[in-house]
């Protein structure tokens, strides 16, 4: 008794790739980027706000650590509110006020 079935291949077909070449010259994509001008500015905590609250953390020795536990953020949050990366939060500042007992006259923002 003989096979009567033939073998079937199933191949994927290639998928179709094409090269497109840009049409835009450099200066066009030049023009289409932002200048310096054009970038908004952040509102970030002032430089005296920021000293202050590392004095007072400092005053209570607290660590990064310990006082992100103490307002309920993350340290990351803390150490990027030290290097002015942070933008402006009021939730943030009435944790420090709450923390520190203190009302903060500077915290104005940029």
């Amino acid at each position: 008794m003989e096979n009567q079935w033939e073998p079937v291949i199933l191949r994927k077909p290639k998928p179709k790739t094409t090269f497109i070449p840009s049409t835009k010259t450099f200066e066009q994509k030049q023009s289409n980027l932002l200048d310096n001008q054009d970038i908004p500015k952040l509102n970030l905590f002032t430089k005296e706000f920021i000293l202050l609250v590392i004095n007072k953390r400092n005053e209570y020795k607290f660590t990064r650590e310990q006082l992100a536990v103490k307002c309920n953020v993350k340290t990351q949050i803390i150490n990027d509110f030290e290097n002015n990366k942070l933008n402006y939060n009021p939730e943030l500042v009435k944790k420090f006020q709450t923390i520190f007992k203190d009302t903060f006259s500077t915290v104005k923002k940029m």
